[in-house]
């Protein structure tokens, strides 16, 4: 058996890199595969070119005692992309819906289709409002059930999650490289991330669901994990001052808005 996944696996690689040489410095491609009869997508790592700008940040963050809104990427982003794969497959095994991993190499990932891009879903009208309640109720559930094993995301945007009509898969978790922030605010800085996404990919564009979907979120996510809930409302509820400074800054854009938006969830929550 394992001498037969050697030669599978030595066949989906050589397949990748085949595709590989055909696409050039393409940073995300598909291709299908006829083995098994479904769509592969193939990501490259990208040079980080913004690296001094993201220690500067997490620096400053970790100093001002704001770690926990410190960026999460990894200034190195091949070795977070390397490191993708087993993180995918291991908590594929625990039950988290994640998308399939079908060949990995040294600065590349490859996974089976696993549905269309959540933000998506969400900005465009290729899914019912009622759909984009039941996108939102499955990525709650999901995440929530990450964060009942103490485990993180890293920055759970619907960006970062696929939907594929009934199931919810989080990808991306290379972005999830913190210093110094303990395990619980890892797993409130999640959620307040995702609720944070969701008012965003709303308003921008030019929907108007945004507070509902969000508050639909905070109430699915805390009927199954309350303690992070708890948790997350007591702690953001309670930064009043950064509350007050995001309300005269929100007008700046919609990043300051969203987060502003958010912080006021948890504080009527």
């Amino acid at each position: 058996m394992s001498e037969l996944h050697e030669v599978r696996t030595a066949e989906r690689i050589e397949r990748v890199e085949h595709e590989l040489a055909a696409h050039g410095t393409e940073r995300i491609f598909s291709f299908f595969d006829e083995e098994s009869n479904r769509t592969v997508y193939v990501k490259q790592a990208e040079p980080v070119h913004n690296a001094a700008w993201l220690r500067f940040s997490r620096w400053a963050t970790i100093t001002l005692g704001l770690g926990i809104l410190q960026p999460g990427a990894d200034p190195d982003g091949e070795k977070a992309l390397r490191l993708e794969a087993g993180r995918l497959r291991r908590l594929q095994d625990r039950g988290i819906s994640v998308p399939e991993v079908y060949a990995a190499g040294y600065n590349w990932i490859a996974l089976y289709d696993a549905g269309e891009n959540a933000a998506v879903c969400i900005r465009k009208d290729v899914c019912s409002y009622e759909e984009k309640r039941r996108l939102i109720v499955a990525a709650a559930e999901n995440l929530a059930s990450l964060h009942s094993m103490g485990l993180h995301h890293g920055r759970p945007h619907l960006k970062d999650m696929l939907w594929d009509g009934e199931t919810i898969s989080l990808l991306d978790f290379e972005d999830g490289y913190l210093i110094d922030v303990a395990r619980e605010k890892r797993i409130m800085r999640d959620l307040l991330l995702f609720l944070q996404s969701i008012y965003k990919e709303a308003a921008e564009a030019g929907k108007d669901c945004g507070p509902e979907l969000a508050q639909l979120a905070f109430s699915t996510y805390a009927a199954k994990e309350t303690y992070y809930a708890s948790y997350a409302k007591k702690y953001f509820g309670d930064l009043s001052v950064l509350y007050l400074l995001l309300g005269i800054l929100r007008c700046a854009g919609s990043d300051l808005e969203s987060v502003y938006q958010t912080l006021k969830l948890f504080r009527q929550a």
